[in-house]
């Protein structure tokens, strides 16, 4: 679905009807006028800012992809270069400035649900719009998906596609567990950042990567995490492995980090016949 978007001339965002037109939609079949776009826009933007389109998993990749995107609520529609500048004047942030401390989540963060899909457009780097898994959970760790899986299947085509190679061993593939899913986003994080010298420590305590992957109970996060870190991600040609390595899985305290992951890794690179990302 990700080459769809990318090579689409623009896209369409439909954020529903305007303030105060919502009560009319049972009753009328008449097309609702609105006012003009900028007065429009400016007066509603508090409400605009975290309508419920900004909170799905699937149109992550829609927003972020498209050569242009056009932002549609009623009859009144505006480009959204503007809607970003409508953004930093309602939330009163430089996004050029302030760009890394906003996501890092902060009040503002929390108040504007538009706010991660508006930073991660970049008008000079479509359509190469790439950032790790860790990255884009955390960033989007408020989104919300029927289907807990695709907190982690809508976010594969906006993955760098030596990392996309890697996950797309397993990914998607329905007939996998949540859990199971979630275990393999967690190793494939351990793995990719300890290859990229990430000095980021996962924990159970990584409140938004979790939340990403819509794993609220700290009792389910040490186990899923405990298990990540004792299967062999990078050796691991497919699901049936994976589901082998499973059963044979180890929730001995000492497990992880501690063993020698640049050998593992470099040896499954390797076999994998992708010894370029070592």
């Amino acid at each position: 679905m990700d080459e769809t978007y990318r090579k689409a001339a623009c896209v369409s965002v439909w954020l529903g009807l305007a303030p105060g037109a919502e009560q009319y939609r049972s009753t009328t079949s008449k097309p609702i006028k609105s006012f003009d776009v900028e007065p429009f826009w400016m007066d509603h933007m508090s409400d605009l800012i975290n309508r419920p389109y900004w909170t799905r998993f699937w149109v992550i990749q829609e927003f972020l992809l498209g050569e242009d995107v056009n932002i549609y609520c009623s009859v009144s529609h505006g480009n959204w270069i503007d809607f970003k500048d409508f953004v930093e004047y309602e939330t009163k942030t430089d996004f050029f400035g302030d760009a890394d401390h906003l996501r890092a989540g902060n009040a503002v963060a929390n108040s504007c649900a538009a706010l991660p899909f508006v930073l991660g457009r970049h008008p000079d780097k479509h359509p190469e719009v790439f950032r790790p898994l860790h990255e884009l959970l955390v960033e989007y760790h408020r989104s919300k998906a029927k289907n807990p899986r695709d907190r982690v299947f809508a976010l594969l085509g906006l993955i760098p596609h030596e990392e996309r190679a890697l996950l797309q061993r397993f990914f998607p593939d329905y007939s996998l567990s949540e859990k199971h899913v979630a275990i393999i986003a967690l190793a494939h994080v351990l793995c990719f950042d300890f290859m990229n010298g990430s000095e980021t420590l996962v924990t159970v305590n990584s409140d938004e990567l979790f939340c990403g992957l819509g794993i609220e109970q700290s009792v389910l996060r040490r186990t899923l995490l405990k298990i990540a870190k004792d299967i062999n991600y990078i050796g691991c040609d497919g699901i049936p492995m994976f589901l082998a390595q499973m059963e044979q899985v180890d929730f001995n305290e000492n497990i992880g980090m501690d063993r020698d992951w640049e050998a593992e890794i470099q040896q499954g690179l390797a076999q994998l016949g992708m010894p370029w990302l070592c």
